[in-house]
């Protein structure tokens, strides 16, 4: 082996903080993940927005509700002509009151009608009824209402998705980014104590030569320019540090040295339906389209149907009650009817049928002529942005695929000069073997060749964060 006579390769290995271990880079991105208040804040904010997404994709239920009361009370009841004490749930008859989980929300309602019992006498009496009621509604607006919740849905669903997913990217890449940062503070620190050591070394060659004296103009610009390379130094040393902290606070984790992976994927593929944005423009111009048809159908008719069976019984009588009505609803009118068929103890009907309605002339032509070109100029809108995103996912793509290919010529040059600086060691080794060649060229060839290692971790770390965006490329 050659004879190292100067402290300048020592001191290449020595000069940096020694780093404890190694770590690779997928287990420090997930144990930065499981740190990170940023992305924990990603994690709340998706599982909120999926929670609020399941709020209105919850299934219906069969609704079953029960109430009534019970009292005592002093009056005449029916079958008696004197005030009597008496139980009684006239104040609130026990119902069972079913919601059925279909659209139009038919409800039955169970009721025992009011039952009363004297405590003074036999006297009693009680009013059971069945009544069921049901909507139905005609027209298309309940169609596309219904089809535009849906695409909100997609909507929503598909933003929170992007949203989580660009967080998490975008933290990845921050800590890669820093990781370059501290690489290349490295490289300077590293540089810059080459040349002090060059510096000094060459200083003292020149005192012992007797080329210079410490009191010629010459040594003291040379004192000057090491005192500026100390300061130099010094600062970059602040800035490493200052690094480090910040590196910490960012991944929980103290700075390591990193295992990077040899070879990143830097294909592009395209998508021909275009990225995240492209989708979500053109749900936009459905949206829009179906507001737009919204606006231009009829208010749907409804009309709700219903019946009751009512029995009223006591200890002196029994009755009977069926009763119906129906009501049409419409933008500007309503029209029901209803009718009564009623049988007494002694077999007697007694019907009775009536008719209503209303209709109110509401005059929104001007305002309606307004809000459809409001919205029909939203629906052009919406189709412009949708061409936008398109041309804006095919400049992504030429750029990114441009920046790779910056990349990988860089890469190769950086390869290229990698050898070189190998070839360089390997002849600055062998003539100063073989007596014809100094110690300065090798140690220059030496820490060539450790400058180059940092930048190849700058470059690996360059290429997984082009692989990120061309992950964000087809968000």
């Amino acid at each position: 082996m050659f004879k190292k006579s100067y402290a300048v390769v020592l001191l290449l290995l020595l000069i940096i903080t020694p780093l404890a271990g190694s770590t690779a880079i997928e287990q420090i991105l997930k144990e930065a993940k499981a740190f990170s208040p940023i992305v924990k804040r990603l994690e709340i904010a998706r599982e909120q927005a999926e929670l609020a997404e399941q709020l209105n994709d919850v299934e219906k239920e069969l609704s079953l509700s029960v109430a009534g009361s019970v009292g005592i009370l002093q009056s005449k009841m029916l079958g008696t002509l004197t005030d009597e004490w008496f139980i009684s749930t006239n104040a609130g008859a026990p119902t069972v009151t079913m919601v059925f989980p279909n659209e139009e929300g038919t409800v039955l309602k169970l009721s025992t009608g009011t039952i009363s019992k004297s405590l003074e006498s036999a006297a009693w009496a009680v009013g059971p009824s069945i009544t069921v009621d049901h909507t139905f509604s005609f027209g298309q607006k309940k169609t596309i209402q219904e089809t535009l919740d849906d695409l909100n849905y997609a909507k929503g669903t598909l933003e929170t998705d992007e949203t989580y997913l660009k967080g998490i990217i975008n933290f990845e890449n921050s800590v890669y980014r820093k990781m370059i940062e501290l690489l290349n503070q490295e490289k300077s620190i590293l540089s810059t104590t080459a040349q002090i050591e060059i510096k000094k070394r060459d200083m003292a060659n020149n005192l012992a030569l007797r080329k210079i004296t410490q009191t010629a103009m010459a040594y003291q610009e040379s004192e000057l320019a090491l005192a500026r390379l100390e300061s130099t130094l010094a600062g970059y040393n602040r800035k490493y540090e200052m690094l480090k902290v910040q590196y910490e606070q960012m991944t929980g984790q103290s700075w390591t040295e990193i295992i990077l992976p040899s070879e990143v994927d830097l294909v592009v593929h395209p998508r021909e339906i275009g990225n995240n944005g492209v989708a979500l423009a053109a749900i936009d111009v459905e949206i829009a389209r179906y507001t737009l048809d919204l606006k231009k159908q009829e208010e749907d008719l409804k009309l709700k149907v219903g019946s009751t069976a009512a029995v009223s019984t006591s200890n002196t009588s029994t009755s009977y009650k069926l009763s119906g009505q129906g009501n049409l609803t419409g933008t500007n009118f309503t029209a029901g009817a209803s009718f009564d068929l009623g049988i007494s103890n002694a077999g007697k009907i007694t019907p009775s049928f009536s008719l209503s309605g209303s209709w109110s002339n509401t005059i929104t032509q001007e305002t309606d002529r307004i809000e459809l070109t409001r919205l029909e100029n939203t629906l052009n809108l919406a189709m412009m942005n949708q061409s936008d995103k398109i041309l804006q996912y095919q400049e992504s793509v030429n750029t990114l695929q441009n920046n790779i290919i910056s990349h990988q010529l860089e890469r190769e040059e950086f390869e290229r000069s990698t050898a070189y600086n190998q070839r360089l060691l390997e002849q600055a080794e062998d003539r100063l073997a073989r007596g014809l060649g100094v110690q300065s060229d090798v140690d220059n060839a030496l820490l060539n060749l450790e400058l180059d290692t940092f930048q190849n971790k700058i470059l690996r770390l360059n290429a997984l964060i082009l692989a990120n965006e061309i992950r964000l490329l087809n968000l």
